[in-house]
């Protein structure tokens, strides 16, 4: 079975789905040429969260992280985020 990423259900609910680099993750939503039209009139954005992860520990973890990123680091389990 693929992994998902956070947005998963979005995709999965307006995109057409396959599986790429152990994801599942959107091709395309409406069509290639509607949304190069969009992205070149107005803006588009690509979500690149399945092509990396960063391990942070040792003292001040916490606190580091939630200067860094706009969660709430101390509400996330183990491993997600």
């Amino acid at each position: 079975m693929a992994r998902r990423t956070h947005v998963y259900e979005y995709h999965r609910k307006h995109g057409n789905l396959v599986e790429y680099a152990g994801f599942d993750l959107p091709v395309w939503f409406e069509g290639i040429i509607p949304e190069c039209r969009r992205v070149r009139n107005s803006c588009g954005i690509f979500d690149v969260s399945h092509m990396g992860r960063v391990l942070v520990e040792g003292k001040g973890t916490e606190s580091f992280l939630n200067e860094l990123t706009t969660n709430d680091v101390s509400k996330l389990a183990v491993g997600r985020g």
